[in-house]
């Protein structure tokens, strides 16, 4: 029998992200956590709003430090909603609803019988997702309307595989949301072009504003005219920020694609391919990616009220990492997915070096640990070229015949340095 029920407080306050804080009337909802390490937990939550009903919205999961209710490591957006999702490949639009995740797997360490334990590190996060009818004269969302059965013949489950990673930041651009990827865009071009900073940081202004706006708009305490100005603002940034990726995501693909080739043994192809979320001209250019864009926004015009916030523009666009035309995320090998990130990291380097035309320093933690001996060659060869690299090993024997000549060797121990040159 119970006898009485401690409140021990609020779990997961908000939901950072853009649209779904409570300040957009959006609470978290449906926790699940579950221990991933000896010191580190994976908690998942879903977004709920309130359209008529509860409106299930976008999964997200933390990685917490200690203990459950531990610091919030980092936190990412698993599946997001959308109003736009056409499930019967018919044209007709439904809201894409997501909700009650669960977490589970093996943690990191495990041992069985004293042996490491099959699928140690694996975690599996899950989800059911459906579709709803959202009455654009309401805003209300509609299990039905006019398709019978539409929760019923929609209903799916989602899902997504997890490692907990020491180089967790570099495979994030793989397995991350597409906010990770935009933000890795984001900081690679900003190194290099500071108008481009500039028109991001406007953006990101201009969204802000007109979001709330949208939600004014909503609740009757504004007019939809005044949508104009802000549109034309998020076009005139907006198309600045498409125009310049989709240069460096071309100028990344040109570089990553032999280099991975390299990398496989020319047995794997991989294609870096920016994705906007609107349908641009083959050979779009800055007047271009500005009708495109306009074109959009006017075409959502009601989702955008009905949810009270902006859903075009290049907040939303994502960058596709494709092996043969398969995704990355979803079919690759732990192995090829570090060879891809690799590609990429390399990429990244020679587009600064063509971008600043000066060298920078290559820095490559552990990365040689999941090679073969001929990647790892391939891998010290590419990192010769520059005039500092540093790269780190924790078995320095297993590579020290590849080495490039002019090499220097040290030895981190206890927090001292020495070299392993001198001491040979």
């Amino acid at each position: 029998m119970i006898e009485r029920i401690e409140p021990l407080g609020r779990l997961i306050a908000d939901c950072p992200f853009p649209g779904e804080t409570r300040a957009d009337d959006v609470w978290p909802a449906h926790p699940n956590a579950i221990q991933v390490s000896k010191d580190r937990f994976l908690v998942v939550y879903a977004t709920r709003g309130y359209r008529g009903g509860d409106d299930d919205l976008s999964i997200v999961y933390q990685l917490r430090a200690g203990a459950l209710d531990g610091p919030v490591l980092a936190e990412r957006m698993v599946a997001s909603t959308r109003n736009d999702w056409e499930p019967f490949g018919d044209s007709a639009h439904y809201v894409l609803q997501n909700g009650h995740p669960a977490a589970f797997g093996v943690p990191r360490g495990a041992l069985i019988g004293g042996k490491p334990a099959p699928n140690a590190n694996l975690f599996v996060i899950k989800w059911h997702y459906l579709a709803r009818y959202l009455d654009p004269d309401t805003g209300i969302l509609v299990s039905n309307h006019d398709t019978p059965g539409l929760m019923e013949r929609t209903l799916r489950v989602g899902w997504t595989q997890l490692r907990l990673n020491d180089a967790a930041d570099d495979l994030e651009i793989v397995y991350g949301p597409p906010s990770v990827r935009r933000r890795y865009l984001n900081i690679l071009i900003s190194q290099t072009d500071r108008e481009y900073l500039g028109a991001v940081q406007r953006y990101e202004r201009v969204v802000r504003q007109r979001n709330h706006l949208l939600r004014q708009i909503r609740e009757g305490t504004a007019r939809v005219a005044e949508l104009a100005f802000w549109d034309d603002e998020l076009v005139k940034e907006g198309s600045r920020i498409v125009a310049r990726r989709l240069e460096t995501v071309r100028m990344l693909s040109e570089s990553a694609g032999p280099m991975h080739a390299g990398l496989s043994g020319g047995m794997e192809t991989l294609a870096v391919e920016y994705i906007p979320n609107v349908e641009l001209p083959h050979d779009a250019s800055g007047s271009g990616i500005e009708r495109a864009l306009h074109l959009k926004l006017k075409e959502r015009r009601g989702q955008e009220l009905a949810r009270g916030m902006t859903v075009t523009g290049p907040h939303r666009d994502d960058l596709s990492l494709t092996i043969g035309g398969m995704d990355v995320s979803g079919f690759a090998s732990r192995g090829q997915t570090r060879t891809v990130v690799l590609a990429l990291k390399l990429a990244e380097a020679a587009y600064l070096r063509e971008m600043r035309q000066r060298e920078p320093v290559i820095l490559l933690d552990d990365v040689l640990s999941e090679l073969d001996s001929a990647r790892r060659e391939q891998v010290l060869g590419h990192a010769a070229q520059y005039h500092q690299a540093l790269i780190t090993t924790a078995d320095a024997d297993a590579v020290a015949a590849q080495l490039p000549t002019g090499t220097r060797r040290f030895r981190v121990e206890r927090g001292k340095i020495g070299s392993l040159d001198q001491a040979q």
